[in-house]
C-alpha cells in the first residue's frame, strides 16, 4: 500500500491519546499564578484557536527519514476539530493518491491499484496512509497552527524564557516557543520525551498563516516540511468537500480486514 508522504514503517502510538485524554479530565492545581505576558500569550493562543477554523492550500511536501527522502505535491484541506483531507498529485497533475477523513470515518484511494479502503479513522489506519504516528486531532491541530481540543482547557499554564509550557499531568507537556506574541514552535514531550516538535515560518502577506511548517518525530527520525501556496485561511468547507467520488470499477478494501 502506498503512504500518502511516503511508504514508512508502521508505530503506534497509542499512549499519545490516553495521555491527551488522561490529561483532558481536569486541570491541574496551578503552582504558578498565570499574570502579565502569560495572561497575554494565554489570551493569543485562545484567540488563534477560535480564528483557525479551517485551511485551504497547495503544499509542496518533502520528507526525509534516515538518508531517504520524498517529496509530492498535495492539495490540502483541514477543518477542526477532525476533518483533513490531502489529494497527492505528480509532476504532471495526474493523482497519486486521495485521502479523507469525516470525523470517525476514513477514506483512502489509491489510482495505480484501483483500490479504495474505507474504516474508521484511527491512529493505526491514519498511519498506514500518511506514515505519520498521529492521530487525527493532532494532525489538523498542527496543520491549523492550534492545539489538540482540551489542552488550553486542562493545561497548566508556566512561564519559561522561551514562552509557555503547557502542563496537562506530571510530565506531560507541551512546550510553546514565542516571537513577541507569535508562536513559533509546539514540542511535545512526555517524560521528557519528545513526542513530536513543530516549527512555524512567518506569514508573507495578508493572510495571518505560516508558509512553512516543519515536523520532526525524533522516535522515527522523521522529518516533513511543508512550503503552503494559495492558502485560503477559513475558507467555507462543506462535509461533502471531505468526502472521496470513487470511479466505478474501484474494489472496495475494508480497513478492519487488513492486518
Amino acid at each position: 500500500m502506498r503512504h500518502l508522504f511516503a511508504a514508512l514503517p508502521t508505530l503506534l502510538l497509542c499512549s499519545i491519546l490516553s495521555v491527551l485524554l488522561s490529561g483532558c479530565a481536569g486541570r491541574p492545581s496551578p503552582s504558578v499564578q498565570c499574570v502579565g505576558d502569560c495572561e497575554q500569550l494565554l489570551n493569543r493562543l485562545q484567540q488563534t484557536q477560535y480564528s483557525h477554523r479551517a485551511l485551504s492550500a497547495l503544499a509542496e511536501v518533502k520528507i526525509e527519514q534516515g538518508d531517504k527522502n520524498w517529496s509530492s505535491t498535495q492539495g490540502l484541506l483541514v477543518q477542526q476539530p477532525n476533518r483533513l483531507r490531502f489529494d497527492a498529485i505528480n509532476f504532471f497533475g495526474q493523482l497519486l493518491f486521495q485521502m479523507a477523513v469525516d470525523g470517525p470515518r476514513l477514506h483512502a484511494y489509491v489510482p495505480s491499484e484501483r483500490q479504495h479502503y474505507t474504516g474508521d479513522a484511527t491512529l493505526q489506519n491514519v498511519q498506514r496512509f500518511t506514515g505519520l504516528p498521529l492521530a487525527v486531532i493532532d494532525l489538523v491541530a498542527l496543520l491549523l497552527k492550534t492545539l489538540p481540543p482540551g489542552v488550553l482547557e486542562a493545561a497548566e499554564p508556566i512561564v519559561t524564557e522561551q514562552g509557555l509550557d503547557l502542563q496537562l499531568a506530571p510530565g506531560v507537556i507541551y512546550s510553546l516557543t514565542f516571537h513577541g506574541e507569535q508562536l513559533v514552535a509546539i514540542t511535545h514531550t512526555v517524560d521528557d520525551y519528545i513526542l513530536y516538535q513543530v516549527n512555524y515560518g512567518e506569514a508573507l502577506d495578508d493572510v495571518d498563516f505560516p508558509r512553512r511548517i516543519e515536523l520532526r518525530v525524533p522516535m522515527n527520525d522523521l522529518r516533513v516540511v511543508l512550503k503552503l501556496e494559495d492558502v485560503e485561511l477559513n475558507p467555507q468547507l462543506t462535509a461533502q468537500r471531505f468526502q472521496l467520488t470513487i470511479p466505478a470499477g474501484a474494489v472496495l478494501t475494508p480497513l478492519d480486514e487488513m492486518e
